[in-house]
């Protein structure tokens, strides 16, 4: 086997799995067509795997770990509908997968963390969610420019995401935005033409800031985390 681990990325048409690839992180423009690699791979070595030697501070040694995450191996999972939508919001959901599933460190030095992709079809919604003792960073990686709305409740509504008093901003490609903890947040594509696509990275809190609290019910908690 090839250095750089299983998973090994396959070429485009390659006996590609339709159903189980992330749709939502694929380019849809057929006219890109792949760098060919041929004369940089003769001067030097490129891993088709997902597995790299690495040093982990966390052990204190060289390991192998999974250091890229390719689309044909990202499996996405349906998000839930809240029943609470309103009679005036689209009944259209997203779907995440996940990339990077690093647990907490045991002595609290290093926190763990979860990265993925996120796609929200035209009018989709990924319906309001409280982060509870993590934290959530998103990257807007593409959609029709100022179509993605994203909003956080106002504190003072003791954790619920009222549509009277939320706080909203409307996104495009490129631009970020950072949820913290015990905050809540809603996402909606506008775009009635244009899918949405994000990158997301959710910060685990460590074993310290949560004594009473055990980790993966703090993590799991949250829809882009689940994996099937």
């Amino acid at each position: 086997e090839k250095r750089g681990g299983a998973n090994r990325r396959k070429k485009r048409g390659e006996d590609e799995d339709e159903e189980g690839r992330f749709e939502g992180n694929r380019a849809k423009d057929d006219s890109l067509v792949e760098f060919d690699s041929t004369k940089i791979r003769k001067k030097y070595e490129y891993f088709d795997g997902e597995v790299a030697t690495l040093w982990d501070q966390t052990i204190e040694e060289i390991a192998e770990r999974k250091f890229v995450a390719y689309n044909i191996n990202m499996t996405g999972a349906d998000l839930p509908a809240s029943k609470k939508r309103g009679r005036d919001e689209s009944k259209v959901t997203g779907r995440a997968a996940q990339a990077f599933n690093i647990p907490s460190e045991p002595t609290n030095t290093f926190p763990g963390y979860i990265a993925g992709v996120l796609a929200l079809p035209p009018r989709g919604i990924k319906d309001a969610e409280g982060v509870g003792l993590c934290a959530q960073v998103f990257t807007v990686v593409s959609c029709q420019p100022g179509s993605l709305e994203v909003g956080v409740a106002d504190p003072n509504d003791e954790g619920e995401f009222l549509f009277r008093s939320a706080q909203r901003f409307l996104l495009s490609a490129g631009e970020m935005f950072q949820v913290p903890p015990m905050n809540v947040y809603r996402v909606e594509n506008h775009s009635k033409t244009v899918p949405c696509k994000l990158t997301w990275v959710i910060i685990k809190p460590t074993k310290q800031q949560q004594p009473e609290i055990e980790e993966e019910e703090s993590v799991t908690s949250s829809p882009l985390s689940i994996r099937r």
